[in-house]
């Protein structure tokens, strides 16, 4: 799987546009430079060509693998742009489930997290029985390597090599189709969404990013984003048990043995980028260098 194109924005983002006969309404535009559209049941993103062709290879292989990702409708082309069409996979992300679980019980209720485990082993029994060819440079290109060093100049050479020693100590799982961001703000209880970010990684780096994204999240309000829910203790034993036994079927080592090598990589993802929110920015900053490079 090649590396994700270099985004490129829309210079013209319409409100509402019409295509297969479906009215879809403007959502947002996503970091990849494509805009997202929505009708009662399909989902529609369109702009530069070689991004939409990105995400439509991505989104057949994984469909085609059995990953539980929307349904391709169609694809094709809007003037000079491209688009792609999927269906809708409902309303409500596990996020804003969980948000609203922690609001009414001051917890995640039982069924709603076997149900999020449910959606997470489907997806990871999937990506077992993938592989794609081990690609560092994609890898590191697609948790942000390079931009990290650029925002933290002063670790310009122990940021790569601590990447390097990293990645051979995950030498034992192979590269498959991976989601990029995989976390409960991308999941529905019916299946993934958002594949704008995919790229090659270890097996595994999907699994502990799902469970880690919430880490990158302070407590308080007084920042920019925060936490608003937070998986209890034994949730989190449940998470990883799920996980390594999927590996075990699959033959590769337990993800939850390299939780902490998982987890810096997916570190970098959620620390770059962030210059527009500069008090989260500046917490993960500091979370990120007391917890990796102080050590």
């Amino acid at each position: 799987m090649a590396k994700a194109p270099t985004t490129v924005h829309n210079p013209k983002v319409e409100q509402k546009i019409s295509l297969d006969g479906r009215d879809f309404t403007l959502v947002r535009e996503q970091r990849s430079g494509l805009s997202l559209y929505k009708s009662n049941d399909a989902y529609l993103r369109i702009g530069d060509p070689l991004r939409i062709a990105h995400e439509i290879e991505t989104h057949r292989k994984m469909e085609e693998a059995g990953y539980p990702v929307p349904h391709l409708i169609s694809s094709g082309t809007l003037e000079e742009y491209a688009f792609l069409i999927e269906s809708a996979l409902g309303d409500k992300t596990f996020r804003v489930l969980f948000e609203e679980s922690i609001h009414a019980h001051g917890v995640i209720v039982d069924d709603l997290f076997a149900r999020f485990l449910e959606i997470t082993r489907l997806y990871l029994s999937a990506q077992a029985k993938t592989r794609v060819e081990p690609d560092r440079d994609a890898f590191a290109h697609g948790v942000h390597l390079e931009m990290i060093v650029k925002e933290l100049p002063q670790y310009q050479y122990s940021l790569p090599d601590k990447f390097d020693r990293i990645l051979r100590k995950l030498a034992a799982y192979p590269y498959v189709l991976s989601h990029g961001d995989f976390n409960a703000a991308n999941m529905f209880p019916n299946g993934v969404i958002d594949l704008e970010d995919s790229f090659p990684a270890p097996f595994g780096f999907d699994a502990i990013s799902a469970i880690s994204t919430l880490d990158w999240f302070p407590d308080s309000p007084e920042y920019e984003y925060y936490a608003r829910y937070r998986f209890s203790a034994s949730q989190r034993v449940a998470y990883f048990a799920m996980c390594d036994e999927v590996a075990r079927e699959a033959g590769y080592p337990p993800p939850s043995l390299h939780a902490d090598d998982f987890g810096f990589c997916r570190a970098i993802w959620s620390c770059v980028r962030m210059d527009q929110w500069p008090k989260l920015q500046a917490w993960r900053y500091d979370k990120f260098i007391k917890t990796y490079l102080y050590n």
